[in-house]
């Protein structure tokens, strides 16, 4: 249960200020609508994947998601698995992430749907990847690297704030320039929760994207 991930038990904040990227696993297969369901069965199966993505020709419409749930649930209405097209028995639209959004979001959509995970998509709206339900609930709280839980515990707060905007500055460096102001915004939010974070110089300017400066 995602009651029970140490992630669910961090600050609002804190979970408002990391994001899903550490935790996407590579993109389920995808499947066109009109494939069977034994199809999609046979492409989950090659994968290990416990779902497929349904999407139009159009990979920006509206994807659905059909998952092993799914399958037993079509076979159990009596649907013939080798002539039933997956639209039949997808879920859609199913509900997504992008990259770059915050935890808090995961587990607020994750917790509304029985799915094994996500669909993520990129800054495009294309298919990226995928949360998995199971990698969220087991994954630990972040620490800096280096500082073991007793030695996090006993940090002041103001260092143990500006450790975890630390972490954050680095995930800015791998978004694109569409999602880093949302993570700039959820910086502020936790810099609230630190003393000190005032005088402390979080932003420059890094590298150049073609004539674009990065600025993290």
């Amino acid at each position: 249960m995602l009651a029970l991930s140490p992630l669910s038990t961090a600050a609002p904040d804190l979970l408002e200020a990391l994001s899903i990227d550490a935790l996407i696993d590579p993109c389920p297969p995808l499947v066109q609508p009109d494939a069977s369901i034994r199809e999609a069965a046979q492409a989950m199966t090659a994968s290990a994947s416990p779902c497929v993505l349904v999407v139009e020709a159009d990979p920006q419409a509206e994807i659905g998601l059909f998952s092993d749930q799914a399958m037993v649930a079509a076979v159990a209405a009596g649907l013939d698995p080798a002539t039933t097209p997956v639209r039949q028995a997808m879920l859609a639209p199913a509900p997504t992430l992008h990259r770059g959004d915050s935890l808090a979001l995961a587990f607020a959509l994750m917790s509304r749907t029985p799915l094994p995970g996500l669909p993520v998509l990129d800054h495009q709206g294309y298919p990226y990847g995928f949360l998995n339900r199971h990698r969220l609930a087991q994954a630990p709280l972040p620490q800096s690297e280096g500082l073991g839980a007793s030695t996090a515990e006993a940090m002041p707060l103001e260092t143990s704030g500006l450790a975890l905007l630390t972490h954050i500055h680095y995930q800015l460096l791998g978004l694109h320039r569409h999602n880093r102001l949302r993570v700039y915004q959820r910086c502020l939010k936790l810099m609230g929760m630190t003393s000190g974070a005032s005088r402390v110089a979080l932003f420059k300017l890094h590298h150049r994207e073609g004539n674009d400066p990065l600025t993290s």
